[in-house]
């Protein structure tokens, strides 16, 4: 499962960040797929554990806050 959580442009170079989990590791991850305008792209994934300073963790952290204690009414 993944969600957009951010956008940089510039130049021609794009990228793209998001959040990521995966249910088979229950870990989640900081992801940002770069697209260039010349030549190939790139993926990167970081362990959200391990990616404090990356850009767009603490916009991460908050997402996974405000969805954990969102409040459900069964």
């Amino acid at each position: 499962m993944r969600r957009e959580i951010g956008y940089w442009h510039r130049e021609g170079r794009e990228l793209f960040y998001y959040l990521e989990f995966k249910p088979d590791t229950a870990q989640f991850y900081l992801t940002c797929e770069h697209t260039p305008s010349i030549g190939e792209g790139s993926v990167r994934s970081v362990l959200l554990s391990e990616a404090r300073g990356e850009r767009y963790y603490e916009d991460a952290l908050l997402i996974i806050k405000e969805e954990l204690f969102k409040q459900y009414t069964l």
